[in-house]
């Protein structure tokens, strides 16, 4: 089981940025790692099947390759 992780929620350092880590705020650039927020706001330990229909569920935000080290690798992903 992974240990419970919740991110920061940091405002974007650049607003005109398409990605901005939720983590520091900065821009991911164009492939950044994705986490799924469920609960209110933690992270989801089985990305993609979580139901995004209940009223916990915040969807997927950006994390930038330095701040992805914080975060378990199972609950990282790619969207492509």
């Amino acid at each position: 089981m992974l240990k419970e992780q919740e991110p920061t929620f940091a405002e974007p350092k650049n607003p005109d940025a398409v990605n901005s880590c939720v983590e520091c705020g900065r821009a991911c650039g164009d492939n950044p790692w994705f986490i799924e927020v469920i609960e209110g706001g933690l992270v989801a330990e089985n990305p993609g099947k979580n139901d995004v229909t209940h009223p916990g569920y915040m969807g997927c935000w950006p994390v930038g390759n330095e701040c992805a080290k914080k975060f378990d690798k199972g609950v990282l992903f790619k969207i492509k």
